[in-house]
């Protein structure tokens, strides 16, 4: 499975806004599932253990793709591979992304989150090493979902 992430759109052949069975047709069975209940939304996780990446599907918007969480060194943004970089680096190597903005109602005591808004990206830091890459599906200024348009992000 392909881990470049596409800003807005999604990861590899996945595309934020597809369904369970969209998924399932190119990735097959996850290795293990759990069902969160946030907020009196239910959101369904499928984890990939052999890709290290982890897929979020929301009730809330007719079971759709929302978030993808990889934690695979492979995962590459634009020309750069952000996992195992340290803040610094992430910054320079990022910056055609837009600035880094970090999330204090996220980070706490040795971990720190940055997103880069306009790609609708997000970083986990864990003691200044980065950990983890997501990409989320963008919500407009009424809070209402936008899919992706295209079927492929070129």
């Amino acid at each position: 499975m392909e881990s470049v992430i596409h800003p807005r759109w999604g990861m590899g052949e996945l595309r934020l806004g597809m369904t369970r069975e969209e998924a399932h047709q190119i990735l097959g069975e996850p290795d293990h599932t759990e069902e969160d209940d946030e907020a009196g939304s239910s959101r369904i996780g499928w984890h990939y253990d052999r890709f290290e990446f982890s897929l979020y599907f929301d009730e809330d918007c007719d079971g759709r793709l929302t978030l993808i969480i990889s934690e695979s060194a492979s995962a590459k943004l634009g020309g750069a591979f952000p996992i195992g970089m340290r803040a610094e680096e992430a910054v320079r190597a990022l910056r055609s992304f837009g600035d880094l903005v970090r999330d204090d109602e996220v980070s706490s005591e040795g971990l720190d989150f940055y997103s880069l808004p306009e790609a609708s990206v997000g970083l986990l830091f864990a003691d200044g090493v980065c950990e983890s890459i997501d990409i989320a599906a963008h919500k407009d200024e009424n809070d209402e979902y936008v899919w992706p348009e295209t079927d492929s992000p070129g």
